[in-house]
């Protein structure tokens, strides 16, 4: 056995693919000879790192239940969507506001693109390695004050607790009971300063106070999100209409 191939053996036992490819690649290609013995080992950790980065990001957009996998902040057409202003959508893609624990509200009327917006962003902070996990107000509500024996609920409940990038979709005003209005505060106070949110509703965030049926309680809620977010209000007609698509985006 030549010492290439047990050195072949030994990369793929130790799962260093992305290692073993390079050095399939090295050996084949004769601009390699006159490398250095660090440039090419270089090379080839430099190779392991790639696929083990990409590896790990596509098990992150797997997990992050976010509805448009595909969005892209590079492929937003401001000409259709004249209420998103380029440099701050610019700014916001360096996620310093990620970084200092701050949240992004998107609000506006249905169709405008809000969650893909929100997707996009999401699949900004995916691309630098960081847990995002998207869900509806709805459920998350629901799964809030149900029975933590019922299968599921304590999986997503951790996740919302400790993912760093929370999307709430859909945030709305209907009545919230004693107990989910408690247990939302619960929820944004443990994530207070350690996690941030996106949260897209078609209603004006004044609105969502009156849903709690307690001032204090909303308050203390909506204020650690409210006065530490990027505001994002979307205007114009339905994106959906003007993109000729029913139900979403393609």
């Amino acid at each position: 056995m030549t010492l290439k191939k047990q050195i072949s053996e030994i990369l793929l036992k130790l799962k260093l693919n992305g290692m073993n490819a390079e050095l399939e690649r090295q050996c084949s290609n004769d601009k390699y000879e006159d490398m250095s013995f660090l440039e090419r080992l270089h090379g080839l950790a430099l190779e392991e790192l790639t696929l083990t980065s990409n590896s790990h990001i596509a098990r992150l957009l797997k997990r992050s239940n976010i509805r448009w996998k595909h969005a892209s902040l590079a492929e937003i057409d401001y000409k259709i969507q004249t209420s998103l202003k380029p440099a701050v959508i610019k700014e916001l893609a360096e996620l310093e506001w990620l970084n200092n624990h701050r949240h992004i509200i998107i609000t506006g009327a249905t169709g405008l693109g809000k969650t893909y917006l929100a997707s996009a962003f999401s699949n900004e902070v995916i691309m630098q390695s960081v847990e995002a996990f998207q869900c509806r107000f709805s459920e998350l509500i629901i799964k809030l004050s149900a029975d933590k024996s019922e299968k599921g609920v304590t999986t997503f409940l951790n996740k919302v607790k400790k993912v760093p990038l929370l999307v709430i979709d859909d945030w709305g005003i209907a009545p919230l009971t004693v107990t989910e209005r408690h247990a939302l505060f619960e929820l944004i106070e443990q994530r207070d300063q350690k996690g941030s949110l996106i949260i897209t509703s078609q209603y004006p965030v004044g609105d969502w106070y009156d849903a709690f049926g307690d001032e204090t309680i909303a308050d203390s809620t909506l204020d650690r999100i409210v006065h530490s977010a990027h505001k994002i209000n979307m205007k114009g007609e339905s994106f959906r209409k003007l993109m000729g698509i029913q139900g979403g985006l393609k």
